[in-house]
């Protein structure tokens, strides 16, 4: 096992679901949808492999839940492609839906992945809210003051 001061190149599946519940427990929100959102993320990073800019920039019309595709536009290198999801991810995806769309039902914006505001999700602070998290799971080790440190990092669940 890698010590806490290397980022981890893979997530075993207990480390994922513990990173997915320690969002839904840690990161409290005035509507409830940061920890939901984030857990969402981590899953879906960890279930496609896509880069976590890419999941984050997803909007409504890329997530076809019936097809269970996502089609990913000019990411890297400016490249589209269509990432098949598997029925579990499908499932996970459309609570994610419900929920949102039950707490937003007038939606601000068009993303997929959305903040306590309704709007797009913004990745430095998620990638505070991930720090935040694998504190909390010990897959981090705890600094002074608000420093992150080394660790694991959000692009690393694309390996898992």
């Amino acid at each position: 096992m890698k010590s806490l001061r290397e980022p981890l190149s893979q997530y075993s599946d207990q480390q994922i679901a513990g990173l997915m519940a320690a969002a839904a427990a840690a990161l409290k929100s005035p509507r409830g949808i940061k920890g939901l959102s984030l857990g969402t993320l981590i899953g879906l990073l960890a279930a496609t492999g896509l880069r976590p800019g890419e999941a984050a920039a997803l909007e409504n019309q890329d997530v076809d839940l019936g097809a269970g595709v996502l089609v990913i536009r000019e990411s890297k290198f400016g490249k589209s492609r269509l990432v098949p999801v598997h029925k579990p991810v499908v499932t996970a995806l459309e609570k994610y839906v419900r929920e949102r769309d039950r707490l937003f039902p007038l939606p601000c914006c068009s993303a997929f992945l959305v903040s306590d505001r309704g709007m797009p999700l913004d990745l430095s602070v998620v990638r505070r809210w991930f720090c935040e998290i694998s504190r909390s799971c010990g897959l981090r080790k705890a600094l002074e003051g608000k420093r992150c440190g080394r660790g694991p990092r959000l692009q690393d669940l694309r390996h898992s």
